[in-house]
């Protein structure tokens, strides 16, 4: 049996000099006892540290020592298991679904899962992180021990009865389920035997490599401990003689971040590189990031973030809401895209859409390609098993997997989901004894493991800022640090365990409590105060909330007073500041000489009218508000159907006599049902409107027979028409009228259907010269001679009311004023009058182009 020698290390600053200091050190101990370095197994604590050890002993002379981190050997030691493993697998996302599979067999457990999911997937989770922090602790234990360990621990459970009965029957069964486990990451490392054992301690002890430097000690292994952490009853009077670190408070986190990056900057504006970042506070930390890489530093994050966030991930996840059976045009188009179709006619199909139009024949069999595709990963099969799902979507999108595999956030995503051509062993035999799934409880996996996955992007080969976690810092010779979040809700708190089991408990199984979790925070910033160059940021409010400094903070400020070192003041952060001249935002009034048209509609015309920069941005810039293709059939698809439907209608009973009321209901009724499936709407969604459509038809016959009785019949509809007249200078007006009447005794009239509401169009009316629609649709025929002049209605249609006809009192008087303002509107605008932005009214509350001319912005507004 051999003894552990110590080393000690836990005083003096972490500068460049300690590492040598302690490979000599060690080299000399090995030589003095007889042991090669090139059989010594060095662990380090973190994998932070690897990079800084190995390049310490590369630069010694002499065999070098294999330096890892627990799991780094491991992983070295043995393979992935290949055969199938019991219990747990300790890997989140697969122990969840096992988990969720074993509680479901029994009665209680199915009830639950299908009366409260919500719930149900709470206990599931608990129950995985209890299982987990069990088994890190019984795997930290000498294997014969073990046995004995799961006794004690059986023993150490309270009683089920009384409250709180529901989670300790959860902890016992995650008890029982992590006992049976077979699979050990860990295993080879206890039947390692080196010619010595060196553990590096900081930042506090792990427990597995403690019993593992004694269980080597007591086979005779030569065993080094190199303790590098002060006293953990008073930490911070060891580091209390350095140099002091500056603090400093901003009021909220946009002011913090801002002053953490330039901190950083003038870090590395100074040579003190690398600099340590340290990432306790996530959130304020990414806003720093944002702010870092506008400066152009080279960059590494040790901590990444969500693989949920990356773009590659959107796209899977997009590829996977197309596939419901109710995914709408939107999440079908948001899926192909995804996949980076370069297909024009996917662009074709969304311009159609997008205009409301009728794609060609050859976009709407490419779709209907597309849609069975994704619509049949998702459906065709129904429930499947986890496994089959991965095959599924690797077989259905070729052209996605292909992209992402040359990406490395892809990678991730693929590595993180195990999409392998073939799973095999422990992993293959989880998935595939997995409760099957359906299509939801799929993607509700897929988005679960993506978000609990940490993205880590590739590191420049000499960073300047270095971005890591606390636990990650002890030892690192950075040469400087900055340290947002030092507040008392991010440092020094100690973070809530997860799981089942209460923090009693937990102690008397060993487990790390909230005591010893608070303890290794302490030691690692103890050690982070032995660096030089140390900025500590922190707000001062979290939004309306007041926040204090971190405790430790505190602690490292008494400890330096009772060494009589000078203590540093906590000052408001400081900003440099330069004049900038007001330069108020005015209202825009663009000139767009050279960007007149050659042909307007009725909607540009209108949009002239009430405000000219509408008029600019939208004619002169081309710019249009896309239409969203919502799943759910809306009133403007009523609107379009409903046009659809009395075209037809009227185009055949033009040529055909008329059969009697009760035939011509039959005909509008068939008529609607072929409109439905020609404008490719679900009919299911399009019941509340179908459902209405005898109303709306029996009304609006009653109303045609009484307007035939007058002596009106219909024309024409969705007639296109276009004019120039002489007074626009060449310039052209077309539109498509949706209907025209002519009576039998002479005269033309011009119907606009609408299914809006009546008193708005009532309204429009009222002023003729402000009702620009059925003015410019009389202007369209004034190519033809008609006596009387052509009139001009809205035809409001409503499935609760009869049709309503409101009449323009005079269009053709209405449509020579509006070409006449038109030609001085236009006459204006190329002679160079800039087209102002008028910003008031209706139409600039509901303006699509409100952010475009900065409205709420000006200077002059009211």
């Amino acid at each position: 049996m051999a003894s552990i020698v110590r080393l000690q290390f836990n005083g003096g600053a972490v500068d460049r000099t300690l590492w040598p200091r302690l490979v000599a050190e060690l080299r000399a101990a090995w030589l003095a006892a007889g042991v090669p370095a090139r059989d010594v197994v060095v662990l380090v604590p973190h994998a932070g540290l690897l990079g800084v050890a190995r390049g310490a002993f590369a630069q010694s002379e002499g065999w070098q020592p294999r330096v890892e981190t627990l799991r780094t050997l491991a992983e070295s030691l043995a393979p992935p298991q290949g055969t199938v493993a019991d219990g747990p697998m300790l890997d989140r996302s697969i122990d969840r679904l096992a988990a969720a599979s074993l509680l479901q067999r029994e009665p209680l457990g199915r009830l639950w899962a299908k009366q409260d999911r919500r719930a149900f997937d709470a206990a599931v989770r608990d129950i995985v992180e209890t299982a987990h922090a069990l088994l890190e602790t019984a795997h930290a234990s000498v294997p014969h021990d073990r046995d004995a360990w799961w006794q004690a621990a059986r023993a150490a459970l309270p009683a089920i009865q009384g409250p709180g009965g529901t989670e300790r029957l959860l902890a016992r069964w995650a008890l029982e389920w992590a006992a049976g486990a077979t699979h050990e990451p860990a295993a080879a490392l206890w039947i390692l035997r080196p010619a010595a054992w060196v553990i590096i301690q900081a930042g506090g002890a792990d427990p597995l490599a403690e019993r593992l430097l004694a269980h080597g000690a007591a086979q005779g292994v030569a065993a080094w401990r190199v303790e590098t952490d002060p006293d953990p009853k008073s930490p911070f009077d060891a580091v209390a003689v350095g140099p002091a670190p500056v603090l400093r408070h901003a009021h909220g986190l946009e002011e913090e971040a801002m002053a953490a990056a330039l901190a950083v900057v003038r870090a590395v504006e100074a040579g003190q590189v690398p600099v340590a970042l340290v990432a306790e506070d996530r959130l304020v930390v990414r806003r720093i990031r944002a702010l870092l890489e506008r400066t152009g530093v080279a960059l590494a994050d040790e901590t990444g973030w969500t693989l949920s966030t990356t773009r590659s991930a959107a796209r899977l996840m997009a590829v996977l809401r197309a596939a419901a059976q109710d995914a709408g045009r939107d999440a079908m188009l948001d899926a192909l895209k995804a996949e980076q179709s370069d297909d024009d006619l996917l662009d074709t199909l969304e311009a159609a859409w997008r205009r409301e139009r009728t794609p060609d024949a050859d976009a709407l069999a490419w779709w209907r390609a597309a849609r069975g595709r994704l619509t049949d990963l998702g459906g065709g099969r129904g429930a499947r098993r986890l496994g089959d799902w991965l095959r599924a979507l690797e077989r259905a999108t070729p052209r996605l997997m292909s992209s992402l595999r040359a990406d490395p956030a892809g990678r991730a995503v693929l590595a993180a989901l195990r999409i392998e051509p073939v799973a095999c062993g422990a992993v293959g035999h989880a998935f595939n004894a997995s409760t099957p799934l359906d299509l939801a409880g799929f993607t509700e996996w897929v988005t679960a493991t993506l978000e609990e996955t940490s993205y880590l992007p590739a590191a420049p080969a000499s960073p300047q800022v270095v971005i890591t976690p606390l636990s990650h810092v002890p030892l690192r010779p950075f040469g400087a640090v900055v340290f947002p979040g030092c507040d008392e809700t991010h440092l020094g708190r100690g973070a809530s365990a997860l799981g089942l089991l209460s923090e009693p408990t937990r102690r008397e199984l060993g487990l790390p409590d909230a005591q010893a979790r608070r303890e290794r925070e302490r030691l690692a910033f103890a050690q982070l105060l032995r660096l030089p160059w140390i900025t500590l940021l922190r707000r001062t409010h979290d939004e309306a909330e007041a926040l204090a400094p971190s405790p430790l903070i505190g602690l490292a400020v008494q400890a330096r007073r009772r060494c009589h070192q000078p203590v540093p003041s906590d000052e408001a952060v400081q900003f440099p500041t330069t004049r900038i001249e007001p330069r108020p935002v005015r209202r825009p009034a663009p000139s767009m000489a050279e960007a007149l048209p050659s042909r307007l509609s009725a909607s540009s015309v209108e949009a002239l009218r009430e405000c000219p920069y509408r008029f600019f941005a939208r004619v002169g810039l081309g710019l249009a508000q896309a239409i969203e293709l919502e799943t759910e059939p809306g009133k403007r698809d009523q609107g379009r159907w409903l046009h659809a439907v009395l075209h037809a209608f009227h185009a055949e009973r033009r040529d055909a006599p008329s059969a009697g009321p009760a035939a011509e209901h039959r005909r509008l009724r068939e008529i609607a049902q072929r409109a439905l499936a020609e404008q490719q709407l679900d009919a299911d969604a399009m019941l509340p409107f179908d459902a209405a459509f005898d109303r709306l038809a029996a009304s609006y016959l009653d109303w045609l027979h009484a307007r035939e009785a007058e002596g009106w019949r219909y024309a024409c509809g969705e007639q296109a028409r276009a004019i120039a007249p002489p007074e626009l200078d060449g310039l052209q007006l077309d539109g498509r009228l949706d209907r025209i009447d002519r009576h039998r005794h002479g005269g033309a009239m011009v119907i606009d259907y609408k299914t809006g509401r009546t008193e708005a169009l009532a309204r429009r009316v009222k002023e003729p010269l402000e009702d620009t629609q059925l003015a410019f649709y009389a202007a369209l025929l004034t190519d033809e001679p008609h006596e009387p002049p052509p009139r001009a209605i809205y035809l409001a249609l409503d499935e609760r009311k009869p049709p309503r006809a409101i009449e323009h009192p005079d269009p053709a008087r209405s449509a020579a004023q509006l070409i006449e303002g038109l030609a001085a509107d236009l006459d204006a605008l190329r002679n160079g009058a800039g087209a102002p932005a008028l910003g008031e009214g209706d139409v600039c509350e509901h303006c699509e182009m409100r952010g475009l001319c900065r409205r709420d912005h000006w200077a002059d507004a009211t």
